[in-house]
């Protein structure tokens, strides 16, 4: 009904309220024992011994049920944290507060019904030990009553001790995954090559590999056409092991990462554990500790004002990391179709295009098959005139009459640079400002 399902979080949450869930029973079935203990007629008579059970049943019942919902309060705050502290405890402090509830559904119902069946006639004498313990904390009780002051004092100076510790305590739940492993994302700026990513991935990984908590470093970089991710080829991640996989001195290595990292210029690392990664990207979508977002539908302005974050983020403490995912600067070919032109020749403007797109992107023409095995057969212009941006105004366009005419007759072809990510968040337009937090509480920081 509440959604939650049977994993780590709800199961720790039951082995926590195990000692809760049978103190209702046992405080139930003490006072009766002690009832009938002091009854002699309700141990034989049975119409007696059900009024001595009924009372004893009522006199613990408004006591057990207050402390019961005592305890219940305690874990509402846990169920309403916000953020990713809340995702992952909210199911421990529910599972936790429905297993206390019903056990003091238990004892109400089911406890006195029990006790009326099997506390028959028998000697209710409690045990040597039992008797031991009780004139020992009687002694104890009337010794520390003759000193009150003492006593108070001693109660006191705890008491004020965890206050001071508790105006002190950070408001960050999550607890450090040391996982002996890191991902690493390096950024280089937009519109950098593929080539470009490998040969700084070969100078990262070399780095890395002569730190002595390393492992091993494998790059991926690029992605393919159909892939989930909508990096360019500027971005790069890197898997990190470690030697020891135990995760010790983990933020010592992880400061020491970033110190190596930081002699080569011009390019901005991430490094997050696997798991703290992954469940920071599936609560807010990034990867790092905090996202600031804004909305708006001028994509300029939105640059604009990310920017003026950007600046100011970067001058408060325990800020670090701090950047725009969807940031400007992406160079492109901008090709606009002259219709005259297009009209005089007798050539349509999907031709155009179509001719511009198998050139540079790629197209299946045919199918070989071989063994078994399909290969498909693409056509693309030659890597060389691909990467020369004059190239493209000479590219050949077949008229109906078979003539062939240049791009460049056929529209303007001009540079300049553009966004290759527009973040959109409900139908708006996003630009967001990621970072993360070091060295300082997280409310403090963002508040």
């Amino acid at each position: 009904t509440l959604g939650y399902t049977l994993n780590i979080m709800t199961l720790g949450g039951l082995a926590i309220a195990v000692g809760l869930v049978v103190d209702d029973a046992v405080i139930d079935v003490e006072n009766m024992l002690r009832r009938m203990r002091g009854d002699v007629l309700a141990r034989t008579d049975r119409k007696r011994r059900r009024l001595v059970l009924l009372n004893a049943g009522l006199e613990v019942r408004a006591p057990v049920i207050f402390a019961t919902l005592a305890v219940v309060l305690i874990s509402i705050p846990i169920m309403t944290v916000p953020g990713l502290a809340g995702r992952l405890f909210a199911p421990l402090g529910a599972a936790y507060a429905l297993a206390t509830v019903i056990s003091l559904l238990v004892a109400l119902t089911l406890t006195p019904a029990l006790c009326m069946s099997f506390l028959r006639e028998q000697r209710f004498q409690a045990p040597v030990i039992s008797r031991m313990l009780q004139n020992g904390y009687i002694s104890l009780l009337r010794g520390l009553n003759k000193f009150p002051v003492l006593v108070l004092l001693i109660v006191a100076v705890p008491l004020g001790y965890c206050v001071i510790k508790a105006s002190n305590l950070k408001t960050e739940f999550i607890p450090e995954l040391h996982e002996g492993h890191f991902i690493l994302h390096m950024e280089l700026p937009v519109g950098a090559s593929l080539a470009d990513s490998i040969e700084h991935g070969k100078q990262v990984t070399k780095i890395l590999l002569e730190l002595p908590f390393v492992r091993a470093v494998v790059q991926q970089t690029g992605r393919t056409e159909g892939g989930i991710d909508i990096w360019g080829t500027n971005i790069s991640e890197f898997n990190v092991a470690m030697k020891n996989d135990s995760g010790a001195d983990q933020d010592e290595a992880e400061e020491t990462i970033k110190a190596a990292l930081s002699q080569i210029p011009d390019v901005d690392f991430e490094v997050n554990t696997f798991l703290t990664e992954r469940i920071e990207e599936v609560v807010s979508g990034y990867t790092t500790d905090a996202a600031l977002s804004i909305y708006g539908n001028d994509l300029d302005q939105l640059e604009g004002t990310g920017k003026i974050f950007t600046g100011l983020l970067k001058n408060i403490p325990g800020v670090t990391d701090v950047r725009q995912p969807a940031e400007e600067g992406a160079p492109e070919l901008n090709v606009a179709l002259n219709h005259g032109a297009l009209k005089k020749w007798g050539i349509d403007a999907i031709s155009v295009l179509d001719a511009i797109h198998s050139a540079y992107q790629g197209d299946i023409v045919g199918q070989i098959y071989e063994a078994g095995r399909i290969t498909n057969i693409a056509v693309i212009l030659d890597p060389a005139l691909r990467n020369n941006t004059d190239a493209i105004k000479r590219l050949p366009v077949r008229a109906p009459s078979g003539v062939f005419v240049p791009v460049m007759e056929l529209a303007s072809i001009e540079e300049h640079t553009g966004r290759y990510m527009i973040l959109r968040e409900g139908g708006r337009r996003i630009q967001t400002v990621v970072f993360n937090l070091a060295g300082r509480d997280k409310a403090a920081v963002l508040d």
